[in-house]
Formats: structure tokens, C-alpha cells, sequence
């Protein structure tokens, strides 16, 4: 008879999501991920929709979303746990604050809902608390891990996007113009055989393909939500095409202290490291052999 309790308990603690408080602690998480293909974030000010594109994540349809810390994501959709129940009283206060501090996330599968819930933080940023559907909330955590969840929920649309501004690697381009205003540029083309410069016949593949990994690998430092105060022409155009016919242009300038900054598609400005730049800054000589 006492056997038969033991195995009983053991089974029931085994298989049982709930815990021994009264809730599921399992229940913000997914354990399958692999069907995902939308994840939405909203908040009171901005919404960020990340979509699945291919094999690529994209924000809000617009801009390549940072594959880092979308991994980072799904591994919080993962492995998130409701640690404990909180208290009446700050169940209280927390209801009343989520109105203008929640952050709604929703995790689709082909516009099916896998999981659903609201995310909110105390006041100095180290706790990360969750709402459910039915009111209930609780704090939550990644065990093993002491991790912030609610700070990565907090990042606006320019957090999200990817600093690499071709959002490629050079394996995936077409066609490459430079453009100078002072002097002659060159173009960088695709074909069967291989890539080429145009117009050299002994090319230094070496030198070329290094040139490709600047491009590919060329990072923001940062986007700007204004225009800044550049001074003169700018001193370099480039125009980068890749095989999906995906067009991208970034034209650079300088302001009085010397500070680099980028135009990308003619729409929107950032800056970039001075090095990142000279880098780029080749005559078409500079490839010949």
C-alpha cells in the first residue's frame, strides 16, 4: 500500500505541469518553437512586428531585424518561467500601473496564437513581472539564468533592426557602384565565372574580396532621428545590389569636427566609425595586380 502511494506521487509530481503552489509555471513559455513565423511587441507608445521572411527575420516589413537578439528572444519564449504568484496587495498596484506600462507580446504560427501574455517591470528595472489572460500575475524568470527578462520586451524599433547596413554577405551580391565626386569610382559585377572589377584585366582577388567583407560587414553606430549638420558634398556614393533585386544606396559625409556620418536610400541618417569609412575609400587602381 505505501508503495503504491510513493509511485502515485512520484508519477503525479513527474507529469503534472502545475507545482505544488497552484499554477503552471510553464505557462508564458513554448516549448516548440519551431512553427513560429510572427512574434508582435506591443507597448503604449510603438509596436514592433517581427516576421519571419525566408530565411531571414524582418521588422515591421520594413528593415532586417537583428538576427542576435530575435535568438535571444525565442530563447526567453523558451525557457520563461512564473517563479511565484505575488502577493493581493501587489496585485494590486501592478493591475493598476499595466494600464500604461504593460507590454503586450502575442507569438503567432501562420496567424494562429501560440501564446499570449503582458510583460511589466518595477520601477528600478530588476524585476520582470507577467500578466495572463485571466488577471493572474506573477514574476517571472529564466532559471539558472540572472537575466533581465522585461529589457529586451523594451527595446524600440531602432533596438530591434540590424546595425549591418547591407543586411547581407557579399556572396548574395549582384552588382557594386562606387562614386566619387572628385574622381573616377568603379563597379564590382557578378557573373558565372566569378566576381570582377570592371575594366581590370589582372585583378587582385585578394584585395577584392577583402573589399566585399568591408561592405558586408559595414555596421551603423548609430540611427539618428534627425538630420545632422554636415558641411560640404558628400564624399563617397555607394549602390549595392544583391540577387533578390534588393537595392540599398548609402552616401557619407562629414560635419566640422570631422565626424562620419551615412545617408542610407536617401531617407535616413546615422553615424559610422571614421575607420569603417576610410576603408572603403579605394580607387579603382587599388585593385589592379
Amino acid at each position: 500500500m505505501l508503495l503504491g502511494l510513493i509511485i502515485v506521487t512520484f508519477i503525479t509530481a513527474y507529469y503534472n505541469p502545475s507545482t505544488n503552489d497552484g499554477f503552471d509555471k510553464s505557462q508564458f513559455s513554448l516549448t516548440n518553437t519551431e512553427l513560429v513565423d510572427r512574434i508582435e511587441i506591443e507597448g503604449l507608445e510603438e509596436k514592433n512586428i517581427l516576421t519571419l521572411s525566408g530565411r531571414q527575420w524582418k521588422l515591421n516589413n520594413e528593415f532586417m531585424a537583428d538576427l542576435v537578439r530575435v535568438n535571444d528572444l525565442f530563447g526567453i519564449i523558451e525557457k520563461i518561467s512564473a517563479r511565484r504568484k505575488v502577493s493581493d496587495i501587489e496585485k494590486e498596484k501592478l493591475l493598476t500601473a499595466s494600464i500604461k506600462n504593460s507590454i503586450e507580446v502575442h507569438v503567432f504560427a501562420q496567424d494562429e496564437v501560440l501564446l499570449k501574455y503582458k510583460i511589466m517591470e518595477n520601477e528600478k528595472k530588476t524585476i520582470t513581472y507577467l500578466l495572463n489572460d485571466e488577471g493572474e500575475i506573477y514574476v517571472g524568470n529564466i532559471p539558472g539564468y540572472n537575466y533581465h527578462i522585461a529589457k529586451l520586451f523594451n527595446l524600440n524599433s531602432k533596438g530591434w533592426r540590424t546595425n549591418y547596413v547591407f543586411a547581407s554577405n557579399w556572396t548574395t551580391l549582384e552588382k557594386m557602384e562606387i562614386f566619387y565626386p572628385d574622381k573616377q569610382g568603379f563597379n564590382i559585377f557578378y557573373d558565372p565565372s566569378g566576381y570582377y572589377v570592371d575594366n581590370i584585366q589582372e585583378l587582385d582577388t585578394a584585395k577584392m574580396y577583402d573589399y566585399l567583407e568591408q561592405i558586408s560587414f559595414l555596421q551603423v553606430k548609430e540611427f539618428l532621428d534627425s538630420e545632422p549638420e554636415v558641411v560640404g558634398n558628400n564624399q563617397l556614393d555607394i549602390i549595392v545590389q544583391d540577387a533578390g533585386t534588393n537595392t540599398i544606396s548609402l552616401s557619407f559625409y562629414k560635419d566640422k569636427e570631422g565626424n562620419q556620418y551615412g545617408l542610407i536610400d536617401s531617407l535616413e541618417w546615422a553615424t559610422f566609425k571614421s575607420k569603417d569609412v576610410e576603408k572603403l575609400m579605394k580607387s579603382r587602381e587599388w585593385f589592379i595586380k
